[in-house]
Protein backbone atom coordinates (compact mmCIF):
# COMPACT_ATOMS: atom_id res chain seq x y z
CA UNK A 1 0.00 0.00 0.00
CA UNK A 2 1.07 3.16 -0.83
CA UNK A 3 2.20 6.35 1.95
CA UNK A 4 -0.77 8.00 2.73
CA UNK A 5 1.45 11.20 3.68
CA UNK A 6 4.19 12.23 1.55
CA UNK A 7 6.29 15.15 0.59
CA UNK A 8 4.01 15.64 -2.58
CA UNK A 9 0.57 15.78 -0.90
CA UNK A 10 2.07 18.49 0.95
CA UNK A 11 3.20 20.26 -1.77
CA UNK A 12 0.06 20.02 -3.48
CA UNK A 13 -1.64 21.28 -0.17
CA UNK A 14 0.21 24.28 0.15
CA UNK A 15 0.00 25.14 -3.77
CA UNK A 16 -3.52 24.88 -3.56
CA UNK A 17 -3.90 27.03 -0.03
CA UNK A 18 -0.55 29.52 -1.23
CA UNK A 19 -0.96 29.43 -4.33
CA UNK A 20 1.49 28.35 -7.68
CA UNK A 21 5.23 29.43 -6.76
CA UNK A 22 4.15 28.99 -3.09
CA UNK A 23 5.92 25.46 -2.12
CA UNK A 24 10.16 27.06 -2.19
CA UNK A 25 8.99 29.72 0.49
CA UNK A 26 6.66 27.71 2.36
CA UNK A 27 9.03 24.82 2.72
CA UNK A 28 11.58 26.57 4.74
CA UNK A 29 8.74 26.70 7.34
CA UNK A 30 7.38 23.83 7.13
CA UNK A 31 11.14 22.11 7.66
CA UNK A 32 11.46 23.26 10.73
CA UNK A 33 9.20 20.76 11.87
CA UNK A 34 11.38 17.21 11.20
CA UNK A 35 10.41 15.02 13.94
CA UNK A 36 7.53 12.35 14.16
CA UNK A 37 5.70 12.06 11.55
CA UNK A 38 7.01 14.40 9.38
CA UNK A 39 4.70 14.59 6.22
CA UNK A 40 1.41 14.01 8.18
CA UNK A 41 1.73 16.82 11.08
CA UNK A 42 3.10 19.15 8.16
CA UNK A 43 0.12 18.22 6.05
CA UNK A 44 -1.86 19.17 8.95
CA UNK A 45 0.23 22.51 9.72
CA UNK A 46 -0.79 23.60 5.89
CA UNK A 47 -4.42 22.70 6.63
CA UNK A 48 -4.92 24.48 9.71
CA UNK A 49 -3.37 27.58 7.98
CA UNK A 50 -6.01 28.59 5.65
CA UNK A 51 -3.08 30.01 3.22
CA UNK A 52 -1.98 32.41 5.66
CA UNK A 53 2.01 32.78 5.94
CA UNK A 54 1.61 33.77 9.89
CA UNK A 55 -0.69 30.94 10.41
CA UNK A 56 1.61 28.81 9.05
CA UNK A 57 5.07 29.73 11.51
CA UNK A 58 2.13 29.55 14.39
CA UNK A 59 1.35 26.01 13.86
CA UNK A 60 4.53 25.17 12.80
CA UNK A 61 5.73 26.49 16.35
CA UNK A 62 2.47 24.47 17.85
CA UNK A 63 3.65 20.92 16.11
CA UNK A 64 7.14 21.86 17.90
CA UNK A 65 5.72 21.96 21.23
CA UNK A 66 3.47 19.19 20.97
CA UNK A 67 2.32 17.47 17.58
CA UNK A 68 -0.15 15.96 18.46
CA UNK A 69 -2.06 18.98 18.87
CA UNK A 70 -2.15 20.15 15.26
CA UNK A 71 -3.10 16.34 14.40
CA UNK A 72 -6.37 16.33 17.01
CA UNK A 73 -7.47 19.37 15.35
CA UNK A 74 -7.44 18.08 12.08
CA UNK A 75 -8.22 14.28 12.36
CA UNK A 76 -5.98 13.32 10.26
CA UNK A 77 -5.92 9.76 10.51
CA UNK A 78 -2.20 7.45 10.84
CA UNK A 79 -0.51 6.53 7.80
CA UNK A 80 -1.52 2.78 8.21
CA UNK A 81 -5.59 3.48 9.95
CA UNK A 82 -7.69 1.72 6.59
Amino acid sequence: MPARYTQERVRKAVESRFGPGSWPGTLKILEQYREREPWRVQLACVLLSEGKIEKLKHYVDVALKDYRDVLYWTRLPPEDDE
